[in-house]
């Protein structure tokens, strides 16, 4: 059977820069249902209520490398109104699936896109604290969705 995990997070470049957290907010996972990298997963499911655990990922291990073919230049006559940079759009890219893509930048008329995720290419450090875990509810592993904290 699966389990639920509620853990709480940090993740830092190699230089100690903090680049994203769970702040003190608990966030919940089941297992196998591809909800965060496979390592961290990983190393959430090894741990015991309690513990904390510092992992290093590659940036290909945790995001991906940052690839400059998913930024793109839309002409400003193609949104309705005046997006602002930092707005998020999905976008079907031309052979590709939907993807989010962030407004970065407008120069020249002309919006650009970024469609990397804000992490690609950046070697993290993930610093890891289990607060919780329990078997997953079978509706719970049918949905994807956790039901109950309890």
């Amino acid at each position: 059977m699966a389990k639920v995990i509620f853990f709480k997070f940090t993740v830092h470049d190699k230089t100690g820069k903090m680049l994203d957290t769970s702040g003190e907010k608990t966030l919940g996972l089941i297992e196998g249902q591809n909800q965060i990298l496979p390592r961290v997963e990983k190393a959430l499911l090894a741990m015991q209520v309690g513990d904390q655990y510092e992992l290093e990922l590659s940036s290909e291990e945790a995001y991906g490398s940052y690839k400059e073919e998913l930024v793109i230049h839309i002409p400003e006559h193609e949104f309705e109104g005046r997006p602002d940079v930092g707005e998020l759009f999905e976008l079907e890219l031309e052979g590709q699936e939907r993807r989010t893509m962030l407004i970065t930048n407008y120069r020249d008329g002309y919006y650009i896109l970024d469609g990397n995720h804000p992490l690609a290419g950046k070697d993290v450090v993930f610093k890891l604290s289990l607060v919780k875990e329990r078997e997953a509810l079978e509706e719970e592993v049918s949905s994807g969705r956790i039901q109950t904290e309890h």
